[in-house]
């Protein structure tokens, strides 16, 4: 009976403790399921945070891509603006030196206008001095031919009488009109003289506006006015030849002794007259250096002829 008891009682214990063990894991079941069922819960909520999250963040992206799209864009424009300021500023430079060489070619001209226009000036003023010098000539060749009528007049009322041979007198009468021939000569030098010079005053000042408008080649105007080179250097050799044919007859440049010299010719030897005037010419084109007239005429034919060149 006791036996039956203690197997009874250790049954009773078992079962007991099988009860126990089985409400245990029971309640740890129950523990986890509803561990469980949070977890499930809360992984349910992190997903739809997740999935809100990036619903979210899905803007952002997109605002993002569009941030590195500009970004990009803005990188190529400043590489594009680096490549503009750099060709910018070597147009700049480049316009820079364009101004400095204008301006350096203005101070130049201008220079070369203001030398220019004080050689005119004082080619002008020669031209004036020259063209004084011209009319005082043909004044005096007035003078002395009015001396030459009074000496004439006197002689033909003079009532002495003068016997000549016929040598004599022919030597006279062909003196008499080599003199009035000579006297011609030289009033028709000073006119062309006096002419050039007006006109290479007029020239002068037009080449002056020239240089001031621009308009007109300076070779057109220096052939519509004297033509090529070969006419200039003509012109200046035969301006040449006049002069030195001027200071050859220098022995009778002055008309009141040539007056004088014609009347006292008639009184003595026309012979001896003749050989003293030949010496005196001789030794004057011996002694005769080129004239400030012929200088400064073709010191300004060298520099007008060099100067449109």
């Amino acid at each position: 009976m006791q036996m039956e008891l203690e197997d009874e009682e250790r049954k009773d214990s078992f079962l007991q403790k099988e009860r126990k063990s089985k409400e245990i894991y029971g309640n740890t079941i129950d523990a986890k399921m509803a561990e469980l069922v949070m977890t499930k819960e809360e992984l349910k909520r992190a997903r739809d945070s997740v999935t809100q999250s990036w619903l979210d963040s899905k803007p952002l992206i997109d605002e993002l891509e569009t941030l590195k799209a500009a970004l990009a864009s803005a990188k190529n424009r400043f590489s594009m603006s680096n490549v503009v300021i750099s060709e910018l500023e070597l147009e700049l430079e480049t316009t820079g030196k364009s101004i400095r060489s204008k301006r350096e070619d203005e101070h130049k001209a201008r220079k070369t206008t203001e030398e220019t226009s004080q050689i005119l000036d004082q080619h002008a003023k020669s031209w004036r001095a020259s063209i004084r010098a011209a009319r005082i000539e043909s004044e005096a060749f007035g003078e002395s031919d009015a001396e030459a009528l009074r000496q004439i007049k006197n002689l033909e009322t003079d009532s002495s009488t003068v016997q000549l041979t016929h040598e004599e007198y022919y030597a006279l009468t062909r003196r008499a009109n080599e003199e009035t021939s000579l006297a011609n000569w030289r009033i028709s030098v000073s006119l062309e003289q006096k002419q050039a010079a007006e006109a290479s005053n007029k020239f002068a000042l037009s080449r002056l506006k020239d240089l001031h408008s621009g308009r007109i080649s300076r070779r057109t105007k220096m052939v519509k006015k004297f033509g090529d080179g070969h006419t200039i250097r003509d012109a200046e050799e035969d301006l040449d030849i006049r002069v030195e044919a001027e200071g050859s007859n220098r022995g009778m440049a002055f008309p009141k002794a040539r007056a004088k010299l014609v009347a006292e010719s008639s009184k003595g030897d026309p012979a001896q007259m003749r050989r003293s005037m030949n010496k005196k010419n001789q030794k004057l084109l011996k002694e005769r250096k080129p004239s400030i007239f012929h200088l400064l005429k073709r010191c300004l034919l060298r520099k007008v002829t060099r100067l449109f060149r």
